[in-house]
């Protein structure tokens, strides 16, 4: 049960974390360039704020549709939970498909509001999609393998397996 509570949890920040990135990406795309915008402190310029813009969008995004293992069983169910070893995990998946047709209609819709189309800048989308991506598996990844996120606090039954230098409890 408390495995559905942090996946409930997880989902929503997700969500309320991807419906700010879009309406970023919304409002930036679409107001006019000023002229000597001063973007220096971002690598690539242009570029680089696509990119992070993109990776926030893949953070977010994977998180909202993140579904937790919930056992050995959840694991052979692959709709169901997502897979570390590919990329072809349903919340992956979706994410990528979402946020390339976000980047795809910004990119198409923005001559009608005076500025100029780029396919390098959906080239800038995807690749900070990945990074997105990649950076939540890893922090995923990570969490996953501390042991105080393994504990189940309504498990009486949990004895940690340590030992110290010396070999006792």
């Amino acid at each position: 049960m408390k495995s559905e509570r942090v996946e409930k949890i997880i989902r929503r920040v997700g969500t309320v974390l991807t419906i700010f990135v879009v309406c970023c990406i919304g409002y930036f795309s679409f107001s006019p360039v000023k002229e000597g915008l001063p973007i220096r402190w971002v690598p690539f310029g242009d570029k680089g704020l696509h990119l992070l813009a993109y990776a926030a969008y893949g953070f977010s995004c994977f998180l909202a549709r993140f579904r937790m293992p919930i056992d050995d069983s959840a694991v052979q169910q692959e709709y169901l939970t997502v897979r570390f070893s590919t990329w072809a995990s349903p919340p992956i998946v979706w994410t990528i498909i979402s946020g390339t047709l976000l980047g795809a209609i910004v990119e198409a819709l923005q001559p009608l509001v005076g500025r100029t189309r780029d396919v390098m800048d959906l080239v800038a989308n995807v690749m900070g999609l990945i990074v997105g991506l990649a950076i939540i598996l890893l922090v995923i990844k990570t969490i996953g393998q501390m042991p105080w996120f393994l504990i189940d606090k309504e498990d009486d039954e949990y004895e940690p397996e340590w030992t110290d230098r010396t070999g006792a409890h």
